[in-house]
């Protein structure tokens, strides 16, 4: 079965057609549903990431649309962790998962609560 962004190539394999590549991660972290005037905080994990968006699995479904903040641990040698922040869009929804697309993000230093309850 193919996917929207898929199609077969010459030899029958299935060719990417996406402008960006994903990766393959496996990242906990905390987010921040906003719709209107309420939000609504919980955990997830983030499966795969791009330049332009990520791809999370949350505690419960969220709306198309949503706007998003994420928190995430990111892996670093750097004497200091950091964490990833960004704000975005949820774009897709299906049951539990959640494409975000990102529109801003910056790396902050991690704090002992967050570090707690992203390593969870």
């Amino acid at each position: 079965m193919r996917r929207d962004s898929e199609v077969t190539g010459e030899r029958g394999a299935e060719v990417e057609r996406r402008r960006v590549l994903r990766y393959p991660v496996d990242l906990g972290g905390q987010y921040t549903v906003i719709v209107g005037t309420e939000f609504t905080v919980g955990h997830g994990r983030t499966l795969n990431i791009s330049d332009g968006g990520v791809l999370l699995q949350s505690e419960r479904a969220m709306p198309v649309g949503a706007k998003i903040e994420l928190s995430i641990p990111w892996p670093t040698r750097l004497q200091k962790p950091l964490r990833l922040w960004a704000t975005g869009q949820t774009v897709r929804i299906q049951d539990k998962l959640a494409a975000v697309r990102i529109a801003e993000y910056e790396f902050r230093p991690v704090d002992a609560e967050f570090l707690a309850h992203s390593m969870a």
